[in-house]
């Protein structure tokens, strides 16, 4: 699927993930971060990431905002 192709299609297209302004924050057992900026040749996105822990105790993406499609 997209997300088995999405290493190759980053290389391919000169992506970058830049972190340098992302900050996290936690508040009622949920973590955000953002801002995370995607640039390509093709244009670029900002995205903030929502984790929740699970019992088992890995953090996991509940819900992502896309900004700049």
């Amino acid at each position: 699927g997209y997300v088995d192709d999405f290493p190759q299609w980053v290389k391919d297209n000169d992506g970058e993930i830049i972190l340098d302004n992302a900050k996290v924050k936690i508040k009622d057992g949920e973590a955000s971060v953002y801002p995370i900026d995607a640039v390509a040749a093709i244009g670029s996105v900002t995205v903030e990431l929502v984790f929740k822990k699970d019992p088992d105790g890995v953090w996991r993406v509940i819900t992502a905002e896309v900004e700049g499609i």
